[in-house]
């Protein structure tokens, strides 16, 4: 059986909870008020963001496979040169390398 990338998301926003880390899922599409059509974020925005000791780290959940859509490719580049990580993510183990080269990086630097 194949996952699917919320069944991913999941599975490492569970893990990040668990963990204690600050971290929020990042919305973006529209919806309709009214008579009116209200977009909301930032086309190619990360699905989940963790701040993790004061570094924003994106992670775009993606299936096996899958690859990142050009304004996700675009918009990680934005964040990288803000300072930031955007990273695609396909399993729990992504994610976690994902911190912990974060971390790792963050540790050099103070020492």
């Amino acid at each position: 059986m194949k996952l699917r990338e919320r069944d991913i998301q999941k599975t490492v926003c569970d893990w990040l909870t668990l963990r204690g880390f600050f971290w929020y899922r990042q919305n973006v599409g529209g919806a309709k008020f009214g008579a009116q059509w209200v977009k909301f974020g930032l086309k190619g925005l990360p699905d989940v963001v963790v701040i993790v000791s004061g570094v924003y780290v994106g992670l775009e959940f993606k299936q096996p496979g899958k690859k990142l859509s050009e304004a996700q490719i675009q918009c990680g580049m934005r964040i990288k040169i803000a300072g930031g990580e955007y990273e695609q993510v396909q399993s729990l183990e992504d994610a976690q390398r994902v911190i912990a080269d974060v971390l790792a990086r963050l540790r050099e630097v103070s020492s």
